[in-house]
């Protein structure tokens, strides 16, 4: 039986924008109150975002525990996507990173071949190192709100808890064509092992239609199969190991994703001078994962520059600014 796999509303748009602050009738003379409660009335949207977000991740990461992957819809926001999506092609066609025919087999135990086969797998791939990042806009906040994802989803989904490094991100083109990726798996295990325990796909495909193709096809331990379209803003999060076997469908049209994938402490990746994005370390030795490994959150960030905003009116301007900054950073 095929399904066709949906995404859940967990990404950028979740959630409205709170309250009001009123008509501004009661405002002082001299603005400074208005401008103290417009100050807190973002932080206190902000908040709400946060945890609105928090506990949609969350549900996620039972469904990734439960079902083997999740589907999530509107991760960064159509304005991001959009800037991203741009600039990948654009990045291709200016030849600032190499895109090279996508390779199969061999595993990483020394004595692997990769071999290149357009009949198995027929995209073009890049990845993007991390000196190469601030070239990409938009690659930095989709790193940090996957990381700020996977962080999430290791309260129910406690595997993820070992997880102690993040790859490099990898761009790929399917360029249409009916170019596919035959059915696999991320980490084979065994002596092809690489450590990878979850797979991250983004895809930049705005106005996809069902006829062009493209599907991801996850192969679930039920026997059937979940068809995913890769539609713009949209992410899937699997299991990397013998649980996940998927596939990619022919595509009639040019395909694009960005994929990444987290380690597990226990299977550290080996180094290879052709390796698929390997690796930038994100945890605490020894420490499993939590928020505090990925650094400061989206909205940590966000907290921040509005406490900065409130310097400019109010009691700020009167009180030290050691007060004032423990009063307004005290969640940051």
């Amino acid at each position: 039986a095929v399904e066709r796999a949906g995404g859940e509303g967990c990404g950028e748009g979740c959630g409205s924008g709170g309250g009001g602050g009123g008509d501004g009738s009661d405002s002082s003379d001299d603005g400074s109150d208005s401008s103290d409660g417009e100050s807190a009335r973002l932080r206190e949207e902000a908040h709400a975002r946060r945890e609105l977000r928090r506990l949609r991740w969350s549900e996620a990461g039972r469904r990734l525990a439960s079902e083997g992957y999740c589907v999530i819809d509107g991760f960064l926001g159509a304005e991001a996507a959009g800037e991203l999506e741009g600039g990948v092609r654009a990045l291709r066609r200016s030849g600032g990173c190499v895109f090279k025919v996508g390779r199969t087999g061999g595993g990483r135990d020394g004595g692997g071949t990769k071999h290149c086969e357009s009949a198995v797998r027929g995209d073009e791939a890049a990845v993007i190192g991390r000196g190469e990042e601030a070239c990409l806009p938009g690659l930095r906040p989709l790193l940090r709100r996957e990381d700020e994802l996977v962080a999430a989803m290791a309260g129910p989904a406690t595997e993820l808890r070992s997880v102690t490094s993040r790859s490099h991100p990898m761009c790929a083109c399917y360029p249409g064509g009916g170019a596919r990726y035959v059915r696999h798996l991320d980490n084979p295990g065994g002596a092809g092992c690489n450590g990878r325990l979850l797979t991250c796909l983004y895809y930049l495909n705005p106005a996809w239609r069902g006829e062009d193709g493209g599907q991801l096809r996850l192969h679930r331990k039920d026997g059937c199969v979940a068809d995913v379209e890769p539609l713009l803003d949209r992410l899937v999060v699997f299991w990397s190991d013998e649980r996940t076997p998927h596939e990619v469908l022919p595509a009639s049209r040019p395909r694009w994703a960005i994929s990444t994938w987290y380690h597990r402490r226990e299977a550290q990746p080996a180094r290879e001078g052709e390796g698929e994005g390997e690796e930038v370390n994100i945890g605490s030795a020894g420490g499993g994962l939590s928020e505090c490994s990925f650094g400061n959150s989206t909205e940590e960030i966000e907290s921040f520059l509005l406490a900065l905003l409130a310097l400019k009116g109010g009691e700020a301007q009167h009180a030290p600014k050691a007060t004032h900054y423990r009063e307004n950073l005290r969640s940051w």
